[in-house]
């Protein structure tokens, strides 16, 4: 897999790190001053750039543990259905196990394709002990960090 890759670390405490393969372009960034960690994704993606994308998720998600993730996937083409499932298996419940608290994802994406994402899920896999991943969908990038800000002052007075 040909492609570029860079880490930045900016004086606000932004960690960000960006790859790029082809048409296939991402962003994994941790927000310090909102504790969020956004990703980006854009364009067609391969199984293989799957995992190694969501290898860069777990990397910011295991050292900085945000129980607050804005996925931005609304320019990314659907991946297949294996790759959803491995991504809802082996990322979100190992996500939830580093975590050990309520993990807030505000996904954007297409309705139609916001269907098919969560179509065959159980639901255990959003589930560790007492700590759960609570998904929600959004059209626009605002009504998403608003809900994100909502949950986390919900989950402050919990």
């Amino acid at each position: 897999m040909e492609g570029s890759s860079s880490i930045e670390f900016y004086d606000d405490g932004l960690l960000s790190e960006s790859s790029e393969y082809g048409e296939n372009r991402l962003t994994v960034e941790y927000l310090e001053q909102s504790h969020t960690l956004q990703v980006i994704w854009e364009g067609s993606v391969s199984s293989e750039e799957v995992r190694q994308g969501y290898k860069q998720v777990m990397e910011l998600v295991q050292a900085h543990k945000p129980t607050k993730w804005l996925l931005d996937l609304h320019k990314r083409e659907l991946i297949r259905r294996e790759d959803q499932r491995w991504v809802f298996t082996h990322v979100f419940s190992k996500a939830l196990q580093c975590i050990c608290q309520n993990v807030f994802v505000a996904i954007i994406l297409p309705v139609y394709s916001f269907h098919s994402l969560v179509n065959e899920l159980s639901g255990d896999e959003l589930m560790q002990e007492d700590n759960f991943m609570i998904i929600h969908h959004f059209l626009y990038e605002q009504e998403a960090q608003r809900w994100l800000l909502q949950m986390e002052e919900m989950n402050l007075k919990v």
